[in-house]
């Protein structure tokens, strides 16, 4: 014991430092906590053990990068913006609120935390937040998506698209063919739509009348009834 605490007291820090991993490189990650939500207790401790762990490493000769990933894209922040533009809106008293059904709450970050996120917005953006509110014509309504309105639409990566709807039957939005956002769903406060392609028939529809039944069955091709009036 004594000589070890004599090795201790002459080598100080360098005290244990070994070779082992020879300069290997490693990367290490760790915390990376959802930028969706409130940090809490857990974070603080991943942090103590990662950068502790990296330390030892290091110690031991391995090059060591620490890496702490933002997650700030994809499907996780886009709920986080439908949810504050929710809670930006219900602060200016529009009448609006998350969706009442479990399956659809779940396509929002329905936490309390947001709201004071919101008041500060409110506050320190008052000209964008009152250009929300003005805009605001019930977009998160889907009895808005009706034949003929164009609007802007977010698939799953996050592209952008102008979208003419065609028809809408039950919960199903028929778009242009070969719309991009086709097999995507539409996600609205208590309800989702799916979008789906157009047929050719549905682009092309023919003429039909009763009056033709006799002569060809009620198809009148291009609508020109002529040839058997």
């Amino acid at each position: 014991l004594n000589n070890i605490l004599v090795e201790v007291l002459d080598k100080k820090l360098d005290y244990a430092k070994n070779n082992q991993g020879e300069g290997k490189k490693v990367i290490l990650e760790y915390v990376s906590a959802n930028p969706t939500g409130p940090f809490h207790i857990g974070h603080g401790r991943w942090a103590a053990m990662g950068s502790a762990l990296a330390n030892v490493m290091k110690y031991s000769g391995y090059n060591v990068f620490q890496e702490f990933y933002i997650n700030d894209a994809g499907s996780q922040i886009q709920k986080l913006g439908k949810s504050l533009y929710i809670r930006v809106l219900k602060e200016l008293n529009v009448d609006i609120d998350f969706p009442e059904d479990e399956e659809e709450a779940k396509n929002f970050y329905t936490g309390e935390y947001l709201i004071p996120v919101a008041k500060d917005f409110v506050k320190e953006e008052a000209t964008r937040a009152n250009e929300m509110k003005d805009k605001f014509n019930g977009e998160f309504d889907a009895e808005n998506v009706v034949p003929g309105k164009t609007f802007q639409m977010i698939n799953s990566d996050g592209d952008r698209f102008n979208g003419s709807v065609l028809e809408v039957r039950e919960n199903t939005v028929i778009m242009d063919f070969n719309h991009p956002l086709a097999g995507e769903e539409l996600h609205f406060v208590g309800e989702v739509l799916l979008v789906r392609d157009a047929t050719e028939e549905e682009l092309n529809p023919k003429h039909s009348c009763g009056c033709c039944s006799g002569c060809h069955g009620g198809d009148c091709g291009d609508g020109d009834c002529s040839g058997c009036h």
